[in-house]
């Protein structure tokens, strides 16, 4: 059996203080290169170079992949985190959503791209579009110049952009964000790097937000600027997008062909050798989490590797020197190296949601174990503000979905009464804090706010008995409807206008908040909590929103309703002036009916299918003749009216429906014409009524004799009439005069 206190003893110097670790490797390096040196000499071991050349190509590889891999995450989070932001998500939406003329760029917005995004160089250019890839905003050339001008001017077309077509292929495979790759457009440019976010609402697309990723912060993570050894680094995806420094382009290219690449994009991480034309390279590969590329970090594999530190490799020294660093680096790895990566990697999956996985170093009693628990407090710090922050933008949705469900109910509804009804059971479905929804409007003498929709069977018996409250009331609806501000009773226990309702015993806060369109108050929305004190100030101003889309809701479902009586009131007054104008011209022409024939006659009877026709006012069908033909009566209407019947007997074999819809528009048209010509003569007969007046009198005039005066009106009366006899008398204090003209 192992011996505990060994054990012990061995697990107190593994856990020891980091400076106690490296004093004791410096004391135990010392001794061995003297010892080597005195007795050892010369060695020489090509196979441990590799190793410790292998060794670090690695840890340059996992550095700069974690450096990398850390600015992509910025990257995108960053950009994501501006996105659904509640501070400017609604305005990027409502800046996308403004017509042209009417759309005003959001301070804010502009300054938080110009110092958030484009500053702090994540982004060489950041750009809001709107679906058809027009910019709507973009990051002034020069932040720190308040009259700077945009990078692109309101309307530039990027819609040939890798950003903008990103976030095409994203909106279509329903996702909200998407890093795009431009590949080298030119010999010798590297690849451009696109993050773009999609803008909707309720399944609408609004636009996109497309940023440039910087490409200067990546080069510069892919050279170190004080090489030990030089090591060459490269991103590359699996089409050939290429991005590497400018000195190093072309032996990337060459290397492209030879390096592990499928391996690293195709999720595995490791360290190999392989010839590039004629020289042999040691190279690391990895994927960059999240993206496309992966990462090649290289360097010639040759013997000379710690010549750099050394004065010749030919020195004895070398190889002393050489076995004292693998036993350096077995020290650190064996005490170092795995605990601080264990903790490397806790961060990376608290980076993607983890905060719940186990922290074994916490335990230790070194500085590692010092970053261990400080690191768990800011991770349950950072998951706590993390669970906060969705809570409250759960929240922005709702009240977003709410809002835009009220919105669209008081834009769609015209029946007033459903309108009021959908929108209280709207609020108790969105808002779980809600238990009772209620809509009062004030009546015509403005002295009672009477209820008019409310949820519930509490609701129903409340609206049965007709429930109303009077305006200036002690009461919370009073209350409202005078001030015009809303009124909250957070405890109805110790409020002074809270009037307890019998049907609602289970209230404990109450919120009332007025109804107004223009400056006059019409009514209040009333909700009822059986929480105390749940109205926050948040939620006020949500419902506060609401209610004015309700108030504007029911005043156009109110126009609606009015216009639509005074439309029917017109359209009756139409169909009477017709009746009356066609009964009027009847009775002078002294017809009960006008017909006409054309076309030869079956004398099959017509009568029902007319009187059918004109009965139901449409097109009737009959059943084929024995005559072979198809009967059909269209009736002709005017505004609603119907004047009389059109028949037609149609041979069967020329017979469609396409005839009876033909049959239908010509009886229309027929019914127009038939008005202007009755029109036209009633304009005729007034015409000439006016000219033979006008004749007469001035015929009279023309006269001074009193009898010609008589004989030319019973002469010219007689004419105009077309009657055989015209006689005018004269009679004084109701006696007739012996004196009369008479015209035979």
């Amino acid at each position: 059996m192992m011996n505990t206190g060994a054990l012990s003893r061995s697990n107190r110097l593994l856990s020891a203080p980091i400076w106690i670790r490296l004093l004791g490797a410096i004391v135990v390096i010392m001794g061995m290169t003297l010892l080597i040196a005195f007795v050892a000499g010369r060695i020489q071991s090509n196979t441990a170079e590799k190793e410790l050349l292998s060794d670090y190509v690695l840890a340059e590889g996992d550095e700069r992949e974690e450096n990398i891999t850390r600015f992509f995450n910025q990257a995108l989070i960053g950009l994501n985190s501006f996105v659904i932001n509640p501070s400017f998500n609604g305005q990027i939406r409502g800046t996308l959503s403004a017509d042209q003329e009417l759309r005003v760029i959001p301070p804010a917005l502009s300054e938080y791209i110009d110092t958030q995004l484009i500053e702090t160089d994540i982004f060489e250019y950041v750009a809001i579009l709107n679906p058809d890839g027009l910019v709507v905003i973009s990051n002034t050339a020069d932040p720190t110049n308040e009259e700077a001008t945009p990078v692109f001017p309101l309307g530039t077309d990027l819609s040939d952009t890798f950003g903008y077509q990103g976030g095409v292929v994203a909106w279509d495979r329903g996702e909200i964000q998407r890093l795009s790759v431009q590949a080298n457009t030119n010999e010798g440019t590297n690849a451009q790097i696109f993050v773009t976010n999609v803008v909707s609402i309720a399944d609408e697309l609004l636009g996109y937000v497309t940023g440039l990723v910087n490409p200067d912060v990546i080069l510069g993570e892919l050279s170190d600027p004080v090489p030990f050894r030089d090591t060459h680094s490269y991103l590359t995806t699996l089409n050939g997008a290429l991005i590497t420094p400018d000195v190093y382009s072309s032996q990337a290219e060459l290397s492209l062909n030879h390096s592990p690449v499928q391996l690293a994009v195709g999720g595995q991480t490791g360290v190999r050798t392989y010839t590039v034309d004629g020289e042999e390279f040691i190279g690391h590969y990895s994927p960059i989490s999240g993206t496309p590329f992966a990462i090649i970090t290289e360097t010639l594999l040759s013997v000379d590797f710690i010549a750099n530190g050394f004065a010749q490799r030919a020195l004895p020294a070398a190889t002393v020197l050489l076995v004292i660093g693998l036993f350096i680096m077995s020290l650190i790895n064996l005490t170092i190296t795995p605990p601080l990566r264990a903790l490397t990697r806790k961060m990376e999956a608290m980076q993607n949601g983890d905060y719940t996985s186990d922290l074994p170093q916490a335990g230790r009693i070194d500085e590692i174990g010092d970053v261990a628990r400080a690191f768990h407090g800011v991770r349950e710090q950072s998951r706590q503000i993390q669970e906060d922050l969705q809570a409250r933008i759960d929240e922005r949705v709702r009240d977003l979905q709410a809002t835009e469900e009220v919105s669209y109910t008081a834009a769609s509804q015209r029946d007033l009464q459903q309108l009021m009804d959908r929108v209280v059971n709207l609020i108790i479905d969105k808002f779980t804090n809600i238990y009772h929804a209620q809509i009062f409007l004030i009546n015509s003498d403005r002295t009672y706010a009477i209820l008019r929709a409310s949820t519930g069977d509490a609701g129903q018996q409340l609206l049965s008995r007709g429930h109303r409250l009077a305006v200036g009331s002690v009461s919370v609806i009073g209350q409202v409807t005078t001030t015009g501000q809303p009124v909250v009773a957070r405890d109805i226990a110790a409020s002074e206008v809270h009037r307890q309702n019998e049907f609602l015993l289970d209230t404990r806060s109450e919120l009332a908040i007025p109804l107004t369109f223009g400056d006059q108050i019409i009514g209040a929305l009333d909700v009822q909590s059986k929480e105390s004190d749940t109205f926050a100030d948040d939620q006020v101003s949500v419902l506060s929103i609401l209610a004015s889309q309700i108030a504007v809701g029911i005043e156009n479902a109110r126009l609606y309703q009015e216009s639509t009586a005074r439309l029917q009131e017109i359209n009756l007054m139409n169909r009477q002036a017709v009746t009356q104008a066609w009964g009027e011209y009847m009775s002078g022409r002294r017809k009960v009916r006008l017909q006409s024939h054309a076309g030869m006659s079956t004398e099959t009877d017509l009568d029902n299918l007319r009187e059918e026709a004109i009965a139901t006012g449409d097109p009737v069908v009959g059943e084929v003749s024995n005559y072979n033909t198809v009967p059909i009566a269209v009736p002709i209407m005017l505004r609603e009216e119907i004047l009389g019947a059109v028949e037609w007997e149609i041979p069967t074999d020329q017979y469609d429906y396409t005839k009876v819809l033909l049959a239908q528009e010509l009886v229309n048209r027929l019914a127009v014409s038939l008005d202007n010509a009755r029109l036209f003569q009633e304009s005729q007969r007034a015409t000439n009524r006016e000219r033979l007046v006008n004749e007469i009198a001035a015929r009279l005039a023309a006269e001074t004799d009193l009898d010609q005066i008589l004989q030319t009106a019973v002469r010219e009366v007689g004419q105009a009439l077309q009657v055989p006899e015209v006689s005018i008398q004269f009679g004084q204090n109701g006696h007739q005069d012996e004196d009369s003209v008479t015209n035979e």
